[in-house]
């Protein structure tokens, strides 16, 4: 999809919806897979990355501080398109 993804956050009640990342302005970065750390202080999430804003090309662990959205890349790779079973073969 073309359309941007980033992350929002929300408390219970609906109130005081918040934009936590901009990285996605143009559908070529999609942020999703939200998850909160257990202390509650950082979100875990994956970063996609489309050459052509369609197919991802890559995806990667990352982690979002919530009061500024700075994103910080792991460099560890996360489930992406390019990463299907094929079936053959399983794992011990």
């Amino acid at each position: 999809s073309t359309a941007p993804s980033n992350l929002f956050t929300i408390e219970a009640d609906g109130s005081d919806l918040t934009q936590v990342t901009d990285a996605s302005v143009d559908g070529s970065e999609r942020v999703g897979r939200p998850s909160w750390s257990p202390d509650g202080r950082m979100l875990y999430a994956t970063l996609g990355r489309a050459s052509d804003g369609e197919r991802l090309d890559s995806v990667e662990l990352v982690t979002v501080e919530p009061e500024t959205g700075a994103v910080t890349e792991s460099g560890i790779p996360g489930a992406g398109s390019h990463e299907q079973p094929t079936g053959t073969s399983c794992a011990d």
